[in-house]
């Protein structure tokens, strides 16, 4: 009876030994399966087969926000950083899941920021470099950066010691998944910031060619191609309110402006009408078009349209969604103070800075080039003037070159 009982526990013994080493890792060529969670085994028994302990990786896919005022965070946890607050339907891309949490790619407009010492030509150098939120030693860590990564990015406004870079690829910001809901696949998300960088294209165009348009004399004024595209915009892209708003008040504004126009004309066109029926005409040809070119925009100025636009895109591809009103804010916000005597430039030459000199009134030396899309340089020719402007390229010219925001 004992040799039995002792037979069974070693029998017993052996058992326990293998299944105490059954999940053990091995020292040579381990597998690199990745596990949703380390499997817990009681019985060999009910163990689950390898091929169902084994986590399918996560399909991405475009997530909508379905509440206002949701927290995005820096870490799966409630207690984690508050980065902002998101509002229904935004949509973020999801990477991932952690408990109750959704792993998220950071919103086409966040910024992030490394110290300047670690970067040479472009190239990290060191391990471990901290990738922050704000040019802060303070603000929360988004993402590290290792010896050779490389980066884009420009030296921080806010402090010269930083530069603000793109997020990097392995950042990671996190949504409870209670307020978040599957709207499509992943290419939903890449489909709708491509539409959104078209409305915001066409919206900013149109406002810059109505600038345009109805400063030119009013028989010349042609708004049906900006109206088909405002219409387009509210018509076909209901996706973005935002912007279907804003091109329904720039359809207003130009139909008013354009009908104070009309009035105008009619007003002036009847009132020359009664006094060329009273007497004859004096205005010469050379008076009329002076005051032709006083009441709109020159030719000079509407060269310089695609200049700025290409000016301003480039500014908007480090600024989200801003605006053309946005940009020259920010303009206006820097601007610097010139004060001289207006002067043109006619010299027929290539890629040249302005079609205007500013002169030192007590030199008459000059003292920069100047053009403009907002004011008309051309009535102030001969004045002594203070112009609010802001830098542009002078292409090596002698003097700096700039674009008049507005005449103080």
């Amino acid at each position: 009876m004992s040799k039995h009982i002792y037979s069974s526990l070693i029998l017993i013994a052996s058992f326990a030994t293998s299944a105490a080493f059954a999940d053990s890792p091995k020292t040579e060529n381990i597998d690199s399966r990745v596990y949703e969670k380390p499997s817990v085994s009681v019985s060999t028994a009910t163990q689950a087969p390898v091929s169902q302990m084994i986590t399918a990786p996560f399909t991405a896919f475009t997530g909508k926000i379905v509440k206002n005022k949701v927290r995005l965070r820096v870490n799966p946890s409630l207690d984690g950083t508050i980065i902002r607050e998101l509002n229904a339907n935004d949509m973020l891309l999801v990477v991932g899941e952690t408990d109750d949490f959704y792993a998220v790619e950071p919103p086409a407009d966040t910024k992030a920021y490394i110290f300047r010492t670690y970067v040479l030509d472009g190239v990290i150098e060191g391990n471990h470099i901290n990738v922050r939120l704000e040019p802060d030693l303070s603000a929360p860590v988004i993402a590290q950066l290792n010896t050779g990564d490389t980066v884009k990015g420009a030296v921080s406004n806010i402090d010269k010691k930083w530069l603000e870079i793109a997020p990097p690829s392995s950042t990671r910001f996190y949504v409870a998944k209670e307020y978040l809901d599957r709207a499509g696949d992943a290419s939903l998300l890449a489909n709708q910031k491509r539409r959104r960088e078209e409305v915001t294209t066409i919206l900013n165009t149109v406002r810059m060619s109505s600038q345009v348009e109805l400063q030119k004399p009013f028989d010349q004024i042609q708004l049906d191609p900006l109206n088909q595209k405002l219409n387009l915009i509210i018509n076909k892209y209901s996706e973005f309110p935002t912007e279907v708003a804003k091109a329904k008040e720039l359809l207003n504004s130009i139909q008013a402006t354009y009908l104070s126009r009309k009035v105008s004309y009619m007003e002036t066109h009847a009132q020359a009408k009664a006094t060329s029926e009273k007497e004859p005409a004096k205005t010469t040809p050379a008076t009329t078009q002076t005051q032709t070119q006083k009441s709109g925009i020159t030719s000079k100025m509407r060269e310089w349209v695609p200049v700025e636009q290409a000016m301003y895109e480039e500014w908007k591809a480090h600024h989200g969604d801003a605006s053309i009103e946005d940009y020259y804010a920010q303009q206006n916000q820097n601007a610097t103070s010139l004060r001289g005597i207006v002067e043109p430039y006619n010299r027929a030459v290539k890629n040249k800075p302005g079609d205007y000199i500013l002169l030192n009134p007590t030199t008459r030396l000059p003292i920069a080039y100047l053009y403009s899309t907002h004011v008309n340089l051309q009535d102030r020719i001969g004045d002594e003037i203070t112009v609010k402007v802001a830098p542009r390229g002078n292409q090596n010219f002698a003097y700096p070159g700039y674009y008049v925001l507005t005449i103080e």
